[in-house]
């Protein structure tokens, strides 16, 4: 038994787990009108390692908390204290079709605020937001609802 527990003991002090570091990753705000939107962090890989995440469709996602309507803003901020080399906004429904896979944006301000300025078309829709940055890249998903 002593011997059962000093293994134990020995395996469990030898093993080592990487914790992500996702405090130290650039991220994503959407907001409609002012109001923020919750949004889904996708998959993404650091300097170190990578996590692949499973997809916002084939979540339960809740899509009737935020709605947008014409004449409504949509800005996406980019929070972030590495810089992005390359940044995406896409639109899907809520089967994955794409919809629109390059979203025109204007950006606010040198903050990393885009507002995004394509007619937005679909019922049920998830904004992705992408982004590579020099240590590996990130994805985020903002489900709502366009009231046409």
């Amino acid at each position: 038994m002593k011997k059962l527990i000093f293994t134990l003991l020995l395996l469990s002090s030898c093993s080592t787990a990487e914790v992500p570091e996702t405090a130290t990753l650039p991220s994503f705000e959407a907001t409609i009108n002012g109001e923020q939107i919750f949004g889904i962090e996708g998959s993404y890989c650091g300097a170190t390692m990578c996590v692949d995440k499973i997809s916002p469709i084939d979540q339960n996602l809740d899509y009737s908390e935020y709605r947008l309507k014409e004449g409504d803003e949509l800005i996406v901020k980019v929070k972030s204290s590495d810089a992005f080399k390359t940044l995406q906004f896409s639109l899907m429904d809520s089967e994955g079709t794409i919809l629109d896979d390059d979203l025109m944006v204007e950006p606010q301000a040198e903050d990393g605020t885009y507002k995004i300025i394509d007619e937005l078309n679909g019922d049920l829709v998830i904004l992705t937001a992408w982004g590579d940055f020099e240590n590996g890249d990130m994805t985020y998903y903002f489900p709502f609802t366009i009231e046409n």
